[in-house]
């Protein structure tokens, strides 16, 4: 299964512009590292393509959790909400600080069948 695949899901679903292309990229190639790492697999290749959609989500929520601040992903991850009394505004995201760590947490069930015993000698 390849990087590529993952980001055309990612773009299908979510239509971003593609000065996001590198931004989303890196957190297809680290959801790849994190998911290989924990199924026991040595490289990002030998993840099953059974878990493309999986990959996708992780990358997806990591990547809307870290970066939900953009004003330029308001209107696509509709997070945010501006808020203005008077001469105050305050402007909320529900983004949080989840990142990939949490977001492989969240997977964990999609991904324990997959995992593999490791023995070092």
């Amino acid at each position: 299964m390849s990087q590529d695949e993952v980001a055309a899901i990612i773009k299908r679903r979510w239509g971003l512009p593609e000065s996001f292309d590198a931004l989303v990229r890196s957190y297809i190639d680290e959801a790849g590292a994190r998911i290989a790492i924990y199924i026991g697999r040595d490289t990002v290749e030998e993840i099953p393509p059974t878990l493309v959609y999986t990959w996708a989500n992780i990358a997806m929520s990591a990547f809307k959790a870290e970066q939900s601040h953009l004003p330029e992903l308001d209107e696509i991850m509709s997070t945010a909400v501006d808020l203005k009394i008077g001469d105050t505004s305050i402007k909320t995201s529900s983004g949080g600080t989840r990142g990939l760590t949490a977001a492989v947490t969240a997977y964990s069930s999609d991904l324990n069948r997959y995992r593999r015993m490791r023995w070092n000698p």
